[in-house]
């Protein structure tokens, strides 16, 4: 894999971490994945003031099990999904999983 310009690729392909359904984001975006398991206030906080900076997109309807933060650029966005961060940091360990040109 090399990264490049911000976005992880194999092979020219961009690598997509599956965030659960049929949503996915450019593994070279994502800033950070949160629980939301038992999540702090700060977590909490920020998702609530993203939610009316209009930054939040939730992959399914709640519960919520992990926070994925991604930039491209001076944006930011939230997704809410139903995957386990743990799970989410492995695939994103391992490469992803799914690949577009």
């Amino acid at each position: 894999y090399k990264k490049t310009a911000g976005k992880r690729q194999k092979g020219g392909m961009t690598v997509l971490l599956h965030l659960g359904g049929t949503a996915g984001v450019p593994l070279g975006r994502v800033v950070a994945v949160l629980s939301m398991e038992s999540p702090s206030q700060d977590t909490a906080e920020l998702i609530a003031a993203a939610r009316k900076a209009g930054l939040v997109t939730e992959v399914c309807p709640p519960p919520h099990k992990s926070c994925v933060i991604t930039a491209e650029g001076h944006k930011s966005m939230l997704y809410l999904s139903p995957i386990s961060a743990g799970t989410l940091r492995a695939r994103a360990e391992s490469g992803g999983m799914s690949e577009v040109q």
